[in-house]
């Protein structure tokens, strides 16, 4: 029995270290769990806030690439009207030779000046009969010449104001192609900004999957650990049983032998008693124990 009691408080002993080892081994896993998954959860919010911006960034991008769409299409369209204009001002113009040699006058403008000059003289200075009969004659000249080459200015204001739609045409053409190169300037460093987010989406999700695959790793260990914790405390509750019925059977088997000695040792008193014997202070503990 003492043997066996032995064996039993050694192997009680040495499973109360393993426990003690396994416990230790179950806090550091679950620390290093936790650790792990809140490394997975931060980094799955950071690739949440990267995945905001390359969102943003993709939006930007596309209204970008709409403007810049829309320039395109539009200094196309005043280059355009820049050749048609061209085409319209060439035709004006050989119009105008034509006319220019038939009337010998290359700027009607010019006759209605000389015209209005006359005319002012002869409001303004005081002339001869003949000089002025002489500057009456030559207006006179001046007017049929000018209305005679009435075309011609019409062909000279034509000619004016196409001159001035071409000019605003290619101012207009240039101003779409300047914003043009701004918004291809924006679009690409927004596509190299996106380019970097999506990179680091990439370096972290990589993170992240590392995070997760240690949280798994020590997650498995943890249940292991927990499992093996289980079975050796279910192990270590039998063996504690055990010894606590050998304890309580000891115990029993003790006061028992106790009792019988007991009674022995009452019998004895009571037979001294039959044979009046003389009872010692023991004996008379004895017979009150009975009573």
């Amino acid at each position: 029995m003492r043997d066996k009691k032995k064996e039993l408080n050694e192997k009680i002993g040495k499973l109360k270290k393993e426990l003690s080892g396994l416990k230790r081994e179950l806090t550091e896993f679950s620390i290093k769990k936790e650790l792990w998954f809140n490394k997975k959860e931060e980094l799955k919010k950071d690739i949440a806030v990267l995945i905001k911006k390359i969102k943003d960034v993709r939006a930007k991008r596309d209204e970008i690439f709409k403007k810049a769409k829309a320039c395109k299409e539009k200094r196309d369209t005043f280059n355009n009207e820049v050749k048609n204009l061209i085409v319209k001002i060439k035709k004006i113009r050989e119009e105008k030779k034509e006319k220019i040699s038939i009337y010998g006058v290359s700027d009607p403008e010019e006759l209605r000046k000389k015209i209005e000059k006359l005319e002012e003289r002869i409001e303004t200075e005081a002339l001869s009969f003949d000089t002025e009969k002489r500057l009456m004659s030559r207006i006179k000249f001046l007017k049929k010449k000018y209305e005679d080459c009435r075309d011609l200015v019409k062909l000279n204001n034509e000619e004016k104001r196409l001159s001035l739609r071409i000019e605003n045409a290619k101012k207009k053409a240039e101003e779409f192609h300047n914003n043009l190169i701004k918004y291809v300037e924006e679009g690409k460093k927004l596509k190299e900004e996106f380019e970097k987010l999506s990179k680091n989406i990439e370096e972290v999700k990589k993170e992240q999957e590392k995070a997760f695959d240690n949280f798994i790793n020590y997650k498995q260990k943890f249940s292991t650990i927990s499992k093996t914790l289980k079975e050796k405390l279910l192990e270590l509750s039998k063996l504690q049983k055990e010894l606590e019925d050998m304890i309580k059977k000891e115990k029993e088997k003790k006061r028992k032998e106790k009792e019988e000695t007991l009674k022995k040792k009452i019998q004895e008193v009571k037979n001294k008693l039959k044979e009046k014997k003389k009872l010692t202070t023991e004996d008379l503990l004895l017979l009150q124990k009975e009573l």
